[in-house]
Protein backbone atom coordinates (compact mmCIF):
# COMPACT_ATOMS: atom_id res chain seq x y z
CA UNK A 1 0.00 0.00 0.00
CA UNK A 2 0.81 4.24 -0.72
CA UNK A 3 2.20 5.70 2.20
CA UNK A 4 -0.94 7.97 1.88
CA UNK A 5 -3.00 4.70 2.41
CA UNK A 6 -1.00 3.46 5.14
CA UNK A 7 -1.25 6.92 6.89
CA UNK A 8 -5.04 7.07 6.65
CA UNK A 9 -5.26 3.08 8.11
CA UNK A 10 -3.54 4.36 11.01
CA UNK A 11 -5.28 7.15 11.65
CA UNK A 12 -8.65 5.22 11.14
CA UNK A 13 -7.22 2.50 13.91
CA UNK A 14 -6.85 5.24 16.42
CA UNK A 15 -10.65 4.67 16.71
CA UNK A 16 -12.42 1.77 18.43
CA UNK A 17 -15.68 2.38 16.15
CA UNK A 18 -12.71 2.52 13.25
CA UNK A 19 -11.22 -0.96 14.19
CA UNK A 20 -14.68 -2.20 14.22
CA UNK A 21 -15.38 -1.40 10.85
CA UNK A 22 -12.49 -1.73 8.89
CA UNK A 23 -11.97 -5.38 10.30
CA UNK A 24 -15.27 -5.71 8.88
CA UNK A 25 -14.73 -4.99 5.29
CA UNK A 26 -14.09 -7.59 2.78
CA UNK A 27 -11.37 -6.29 0.28
CA UNK A 28 -8.65 -3.96 -0.02
CA UNK A 29 -9.79 -2.30 -2.86
CA UNK A 30 -13.09 -1.38 -0.50
CA UNK A 31 -11.20 -0.64 2.42
CA UNK A 32 -9.09 1.81 0.34
CA UNK A 33 -11.78 3.39 -0.89
CA UNK A 34 -14.19 3.32 2.05
CA UNK A 35 -11.51 4.79 3.97
CA UNK A 36 -10.47 7.69 1.68
CA UNK A 37 -14.61 8.48 2.17
CA UNK A 38 -14.88 8.22 5.45
CA UNK A 39 -11.45 10.73 6.45
CA UNK A 40 -12.91 13.04 4.22
CA UNK A 41 -16.07 13.26 5.68
CA UNK A 42 -14.29 13.71 9.29
CA UNK A 43 -12.34 16.31 8.07
CA UNK A 44 -15.58 18.29 6.44
CA UNK A 45 -17.66 17.92 9.40
CA UNK A 46 -14.86 18.25 11.89
CA UNK A 47 -15.61 15.16 14.07
CA UNK A 48 -14.04 11.88 14.66
CA UNK A 49 -14.84 8.56 14.01
CA UNK A 50 -15.62 7.70 17.80
CA UNK A 51 -17.74 11.16 17.72
CA UNK A 52 -19.79 10.42 14.77
CA UNK A 53 -20.91 7.35 16.32
CA UNK A 54 -21.48 8.60 19.68
CA UNK A 55 -23.97 11.83 17.64
CA UNK A 56 -25.85 8.65 16.55
CA UNK A 57 -26.03 7.16 19.95
CA UNK A 58 -27.26 10.68 21.52
CA UNK A 59 -30.11 10.46 18.91
CA UNK A 60 -31.22 7.33 19.96
CA UNK A 61 -30.95 8.66 23.06
CA UNK A 62 -33.42 11.23 22.39
CA UNK A 63 -36.36 9.56 20.46
CA UNK A 64 -38.89 12.58 19.57
CA UNK A 65 -36.53 15.41 19.98
CA UNK A 66 -34.54 17.20 17.63
CA UNK A 67 -31.64 15.33 18.11
CA UNK A 68 -33.29 11.73 17.18
CA UNK A 69 -31.73 12.57 13.45
CA UNK A 70 -29.04 14.65 14.12
CA UNK A 71 -26.24 12.33 12.65
CA UNK A 72 -28.51 11.98 9.60
CA UNK A 73 -28.89 15.67 9.18
CA UNK A 74 -25.23 16.34 9.97
CA UNK A 75 -24.48 13.57 6.34
CA UNK A 76 -27.18 15.74 4.49
CA UNK A 77 -26.11 19.34 5.42
CA UNK A 78 -22.82 17.94 4.04
CA UNK A 79 -24.24 17.24 1.07
CA UNK A 80 -26.12 20.07 0.51
CA UNK A 81 -22.86 22.27 1.06
CA UNK A 82 -20.00 20.29 -0.33
CA UNK A 83 -19.07 20.44 -4.32
CA UNK A 84 -18.52 17.29 -4.62
CA UNK A 85 -20.07 15.68 -8.00
CA UNK A 86 -22.59 13.43 -7.99
CA UNK A 87 -20.82 10.28 -8.32
CA UNK A 88 -18.28 11.22 -5.41
CA UNK A 89 -21.15 12.01 -3.41
CA UNK A 90 -22.86 8.51 -4.18
CA UNK A 91 -19.57 6.97 -3.06
CA UNK A 92 -19.24 9.06 0.34
CA UNK A 93 -22.92 8.09 0.80
CA UNK A 94 -22.33 4.42 0.76
CA UNK A 95 -18.94 4.42 2.95
CA UNK A 96 -20.64 6.58 5.76
CA UNK A 97 -23.97 4.52 5.64
CA UNK A 98 -21.66 1.39 5.85
CA UNK A 99 -19.28 2.89 8.77
CA UNK A 100 -22.50 3.39 10.94
CA UNK A 101 -24.06 -0.02 10.01
CA UNK A 102 -21.06 -1.82 11.05
CA UNK A 103 -20.86 -0.16 14.25
CA UNK A 104 -24.42 -1.26 14.43
CA UNK A 105 -25.56 2.25 14.53
CA UNK A 106 -27.41 2.70 11.27
CA UNK A 107 -28.53 5.54 9.77
CA UNK A 108 -32.55 5.87 8.91
CA UNK A 109 -33.22 4.56 5.25
CA UNK A 110 -34.41 7.45 3.93
CA UNK A 111 -31.26 9.13 5.08
CA UNK A 112 -29.71 11.97 1.91
CA UNK A 113 -32.05 9.93 -0.70
CA UNK A 114 -31.69 12.51 -3.14
CA UNK A 115 -27.67 10.99 -3.84
CA UNK A 116 -27.89 8.49 -6.27
CA UNK A 117 -24.77 7.37 -8.44
CA UNK A 118 -25.58 8.44 -11.79
CA UNK A 119 -26.24 6.32 -14.59
CA UNK A 120 -22.85 5.20 -16.07
CA UNK A 121 -22.06 5.97 -19.72
CA UNK A 122 -22.00 2.60 -21.59
CA UNK A 123 -19.46 2.21 -23.77
CA UNK A 124 -18.13 -1.60 -25.63
CA UNK A 125 -14.46 -1.50 -27.08
CA UNK A 126 -14.57 -1.81 -30.52
CA UNK A 127 -11.89 -4.46 -31.59
CA UNK A 128 -10.26 -1.11 -33.54
CA UNK A 129 -9.98 0.42 -30.03
CA UNK A 130 -8.53 -2.53 -28.68
CA UNK A 131 -5.69 -3.28 -31.35
CA UNK A 132 -4.65 0.67 -30.79
CA UNK A 133 -4.35 0.15 -27.12
CA UNK A 134 -2.48 -3.00 -27.81
CA UNK A 135 -0.33 -0.68 -30.02
CA UNK A 136 0.16 1.87 -26.98
CA UNK A 137 1.79 -1.42 -24.47
CA UNK A 138 5.23 -1.81 -24.45
CA UNK A 139 5.43 -5.15 -23.53
CA UNK A 140 3.89 -8.91 -24.32
CA UNK A 141 2.74 -9.18 -20.77
CA UNK A 142 0.71 -5.62 -21.24
CA UNK A 143 -0.55 -6.43 -24.44
CA UNK A 144 -2.07 -9.82 -23.25
CA UNK A 145 -3.52 -7.94 -20.47
CA UNK A 146 -5.49 -5.93 -23.10
CA UNK A 147 -6.76 -8.60 -24.79
CA UNK A 148 -7.72 -10.78 -21.51
CA UNK A 149 -9.51 -7.99 -20.26
CA UNK A 150 -11.77 -7.57 -23.39
CA UNK A 151 -12.19 -11.54 -23.76
CA UNK A 152 -12.96 -12.48 -19.95
CA UNK A 153 -14.13 -9.33 -18.50
CA UNK A 154 -12.35 -10.56 -15.09
CA UNK A 155 -12.35 -7.30 -12.60
CA UNK A 156 -9.29 -5.31 -11.95
CA UNK A 157 -9.11 -7.05 -8.10
CA UNK A 158 -9.78 -10.69 -9.76
CA UNK A 159 -7.07 -10.16 -12.28
CA UNK A 160 -4.06 -10.27 -10.04
CA UNK A 161 -5.35 -13.27 -8.17
CA UNK A 162 -5.29 -15.39 -11.20
CA UNK A 163 -2.84 -18.43 -11.73
CA UNK A 164 -1.87 -20.25 -15.20
CA UNK A 165 -3.98 -23.28 -13.72
CA UNK A 166 -7.19 -21.58 -13.67
CA UNK A 167 -6.56 -21.68 -17.19
CA UNK A 168 -8.80 -24.95 -18.48
CA UNK A 169 -8.32 -26.36 -21.98
CA UNK A 170 -11.89 -26.27 -23.57
CA UNK A 171 -10.80 -28.54 -27.25
CA UNK A 172 -12.24 -26.04 -29.06
CA UNK A 173 -9.62 -23.40 -31.33
CA UNK A 174 -11.86 -20.67 -31.58
CA UNK A 175 -12.58 -20.19 -27.91
CA UNK A 176 -9.10 -22.51 -26.28
CA UNK A 177 -9.79 -22.38 -22.79
CA UNK A 178 -12.05 -21.09 -19.95
CA UNK A 179 -11.96 -20.15 -16.45
CA UNK A 180 -14.38 -21.15 -13.31
CA UNK A 181 -13.28 -18.42 -10.42
CA UNK A 182 -14.66 -19.32 -7.36
CA UNK A 183 -16.25 -16.89 -4.75
CA UNK A 184 -13.53 -16.12 -2.59
CA UNK A 185 -11.43 -14.48 -5.73
CA UNK A 186 -14.72 -12.35 -6.63
CA UNK A 187 -15.97 -9.12 -5.60
CA UNK A 188 -17.03 -9.17 -2.06
CA UNK A 189 -14.57 -12.38 -1.56
CA UNK A 190 -17.34 -14.80 -1.06
CA UNK A 191 -18.82 -13.30 2.13
CA UNK A 192 -22.35 -12.28 2.85
CA UNK A 193 -24.59 -12.59 -0.04
CA UNK A 194 -21.49 -12.49 -2.30
CA UNK A 195 -21.27 -16.31 -0.91
CA UNK A 196 -21.43 -19.01 -2.97
CA UNK A 197 -20.93 -16.82 -5.84
CA UNK A 198 -18.54 -18.16 -9.46
CA UNK A 199 -17.31 -15.99 -12.82
CA UNK A 200 -17.49 -18.65 -15.42
CA UNK A 201 -15.02 -16.55 -18.04
CA UNK A 202 -13.79 -18.04 -21.68
CA UNK A 203 -10.71 -16.82 -23.65
CA UNK A 204 -10.88 -16.42 -27.17
CA UNK A 205 -7.71 -17.74 -29.89
CA UNK A 206 -6.51 -13.41 -29.83
CA UNK A 207 -6.14 -13.58 -26.15
CA UNK A 208 -4.59 -17.21 -26.06
CA UNK A 209 -2.14 -16.25 -28.82
CA UNK A 210 -1.21 -13.17 -26.67
CA UNK A 211 -0.23 -15.04 -24.04
CA UNK A 212 1.55 -17.78 -25.84
CA UNK A 213 4.04 -14.35 -26.52
CA UNK A 214 3.69 -13.11 -22.98
CA UNK A 215 5.68 -17.04 -21.78
CA UNK A 216 7.87 -16.09 -24.37
CA UNK A 217 8.72 -13.08 -22.91
CA UNK A 218 8.60 -14.22 -19.56
CA UNK A 219 10.96 -17.20 -20.41
CA UNK A 220 13.46 -14.75 -21.88
CA UNK A 221 13.04 -12.81 -18.77
CA UNK A 222 14.54 -15.28 -16.64
CA UNK A 223 10.85 -16.03 -14.97
CA UNK A 224 9.84 -19.86 -14.00
CA UNK A 225 6.49 -20.54 -15.21
CA UNK A 226 4.49 -23.09 -13.20
CA UNK A 227 1.06 -24.57 -12.89
CA UNK A 228 0.58 -22.64 -10.09
CA UNK A 229 2.19 -19.47 -10.81
CA UNK A 230 0.23 -15.77 -10.56
CA UNK A 231 -0.81 -15.64 -14.27
CA UNK A 232 0.53 -11.50 -14.47
CA UNK A 233 3.60 -10.60 -12.60
CA UNK A 234 5.28 -7.27 -11.91
CA UNK A 235 8.47 -7.14 -13.69
CA UNK A 236 9.96 -4.77 -11.43
CA UNK A 237 9.53 -6.29 -7.77
CA UNK A 238 9.15 -2.69 -6.15
CA UNK A 239 6.01 -1.97 -7.65
CA UNK A 240 2.69 -3.66 -8.36
CA UNK A 241 0.57 -4.84 -11.93
CA UNK A 242 -0.51 -1.73 -12.61
CA UNK A 243 -3.72 -2.77 -14.10
CA UNK A 244 -6.05 0.13 -12.87
CA UNK A 245 -3.74 1.94 -16.09
CA UNK A 246 -4.64 -0.62 -17.97
CA UNK A 247 -8.59 -0.47 -17.42
CA UNK A 248 -8.48 3.53 -17.59
CA UNK A 249 -6.98 3.24 -21.40
CA UNK A 250 -9.20 0.39 -22.52
CA UNK A 251 -11.51 3.68 -22.79
CA UNK A 252 -9.13 6.02 -23.98
CA UNK A 253 -7.19 4.03 -26.47
CA UNK A 254 -5.62 7.30 -28.03
CA UNK A 255 -2.89 7.71 -24.77
CA UNK A 256 0.74 7.08 -25.46
CA UNK A 257 2.74 4.69 -23.51
CA UNK A 258 2.40 1.76 -20.90
CA UNK A 259 3.06 2.83 -17.33
CA UNK A 260 2.90 -0.77 -15.88
CA UNK A 261 5.37 -2.07 -13.76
Amino acid sequence: MSDMVDSRIAWLLQFESGRIWYNKLTSDETKRMYLRNLERYCKAVKKTPDELVELKMEGQRNIGTMKEFQAETLLETFFANCRLKESAKAALKTAIISFYKHNRRELASNTASNIVAPEPKKRCPETNDIIALENAMTTARDKAIVWFLASTAVRVGTLTKLRWNDLQPTDDPEVPYQMVIESSRLKGSGVGRFRGLKQVAFLHKLAAAKLENYKIELSRKKYVVKEDSPLFIAYRKSKKLGTYFVIAKLYRPKSKGSHLG
